[in-house]
């Protein structure tokens, strides 16, 4: 089986506070699993959902409570 990274829009916290990314699988693929990529203070970042979407099953969601200028981008792994 071939797989691929799909990744999300970047989300950048101008405040502190809780933002969610998401990143899709594309049209005729099937969403494996996922994860994020985090740019920031690691020791500050909080994971509150790393996980499929209930209802978008091909989107993979992570939310989190991150720092000013801290940055999250969801990463969905695709079937070919």
């Amino acid at each position: 089986m071939t797989t691929q990274q799909v990744l999300g829009t970047p989300q950048t916290a101008l405040v502190a506070g809780t933002l969610t990314a998401t990143a899709s699988c594309p049209m005729g693929t099937q969403l494996l699993g996922g994860g994020f990529r985090f740019t920031g203070v690691p020791l500050t970042l909080r994971v509150t959902d790393n996980s499929r979407d209930d209802v978008l099953v091909n989107q993979w969601n992570v939310t989190a409570f991150l720092p000013i200028g801290s940055t999250i981008t969801a990463v969905a792994e695709c079937t070919v």
